[in-house]
């Protein structure tokens, strides 16, 4: 039965249309069956014909119905398909991160939000915002990435050098696809992102031992297409790579012919000493090192930017291989980075942050000595190391034993030490 709402702000006609179209899908009009007359129609719900004919001539639209000359209007044999006898349930989704003070979060404390939010607002009412951004990136955010770079790591490139992408794992996926990788060299521990993309690339992994001091290019063999490092924070044990082994590498990937990746993540935060110059710029002739950012840390996880610098020789086929799938970082997002670069706000931020992560760790570090809990990696990022605790709910580390990864960004102080006071040593 139809029954019209004239209180309603639906018109007539969408109402009467949108209940025809119900009964009809729903199977209580049957196909090619003969409907009332618009006139009727009109009569028996007390509207003009103009309102039936406009709910009819949608219906017409869209298939339901059919007309016969001289005959009238007629059901279309429309199967029920928006009738469904199975009732949608819930579906718990189990997640891939079950672990607690875990990686990739930061402090909230530190961000500056007054500043974030006035150039959030300055950046919408610049109207060529709305448009795509260039496949490589904002210029001017490439152009201030290359300034700051340069000053903060020694990295020597134009900005035309300088690819923005949404993470590092996108960047990682193009870049193995433009230079079809048959064969890696990976530290042992190792970092999760490098492995989940040469899984995906179905590229072979040679795994390298890590010490004190990083990679040891004695163990990497010549017959290797690149070597993926962490060298200004080894991932997760925090070793710094040597200036004396990332001389000898670049010298090794030079007279072999073999690229180097080098992830300076968490590259911002070493708290005791400054940090050495990247190999991108001991590399002189710029031939054989991909160096590769993020503002994860620096700023927040959800901006969504990260960085590569690509060997010149490699641009025009990188963009031959990748553009068509267009440049995934919004262009509001870009510009407001590039903003806070400008300002000179990014670089007052480091320096905040820098101070706050180095107390927040002492704090910790010192509850990890009164418990007997051994640990590296304190000096730099924002992850520690435990070695030899008992089972934990926090993340273990692949192919060390009894060691886990302690994540200090997300969490307050007072709820890390805390959670300190659980854990227990191995005995």
């Amino acid at each position: 039965m139809i029954e019209l709402d004239k209180k309603s702000n639906t018109p007539m006609y969408k109402q009467l249309y949108e209940q025809i179209k119900s009964h009809i899908l729903s199977g209580q009009y049957k196909p090619h069956e003969k409907l009332l007359s618009k006139r009727v129609l009109a009569k028996e719900h007390q509207i003009s014909q103009t309102t039936v004919e406009n709910a009819l001539n949608l219906l017409l639209d869209e298939g339901i119905i059919y007309t016969k000359v001289k005959s009238g209007i007629y059901v279309s044999p429309v199967e029920t398909v928006f009738k469904s006898t199975k009732q949608s349930k819930a579906v718990e989704i189990k997640t891939q991160n079950p672990y607690s003070y875990d990686i990739g979060k930061i402090d909230t404390e530190v961000l500056p939000n007054k500043t974030f939010k006035k150039i959030i607002k300055d950046s919408f009412s610049d109207t060529s915002l709305f448009q795509t951004s260039p496949f490589f990136g904002h210029i001017e955010l490439r152009q201030q990435l290359t300034q700051y770079l340069a000053k903060s790591r020694g990295v020597n490139a134009t900005y035309e050098q300088v690819i923005i992408g949404s993470s590092t794992h996108q960047l990682l996926q193009r870049l193995f696809k433009t230079l079809s990788f048959k064969n890696i060299a990976i530290e042992k521990p190792s970092y999760p992102t490098i492995v989940d993309v040469c899984k995906n690339s179905q590229v072979e992994m040679t795994t390298v031992e890590v010490d004190e001091y990083g990679i040891d290019i004695k163990n990497i063999k010549p017959s290797l297409d690149c070597i993926h490092i962490t060298p200004s924070n080894q991932y997760p044990t925090g070793a710094i790579l040597s200036i004396e082994r990332r001389t000898k590498l670049l010298q090794f990937a030079k007279k072999n012919d073999i690229y180097i990746i080098e992830d300076d993540y968490d590259s911002e935060f070493r708290y005791n000493k400054e940090p050495l110059p990247s190999i991108q710029g001991l590399d002189l002739d710029g031939e054989h090192v991909i160096y590769m950012g993020t503002f994860s840390k620096s700023l927040f996880p959800s901006l969504r930017i990260a960085y590569m610098v690509l060997p010149q020789h490699l641009l025009q086929t990188y963009y031959d291989i990748n553009h068509k799938e267009s440049q995934t970082v919004p262009h509001h997002t870009q510009h407001f980075t590039k903003e806070l670069m400008v300002s000179g706000e990014f670089e007052r931020h480091i320096q905040r942050s820098r101070k706050y992560y180095s107390t927040k760790i002492n704090h910790i570090c010192n509850e990890l000595d009164k418990k007997g809990i051994l640990y590296s990696g304190a000096h730099t990022g924002m992850h520690i190391m435990l070695y030899n605790i008992t089972p934990c709910n926090l993340r273990p580390v692949d192919d060390v034993p009894n060691a886990y990864i302690l994540g200090i960004g997300g969490e307050r102080t007072e709820d890390i030490i805390q959670f300190i006071h659980t854990l227990e040593v191995l005995k």
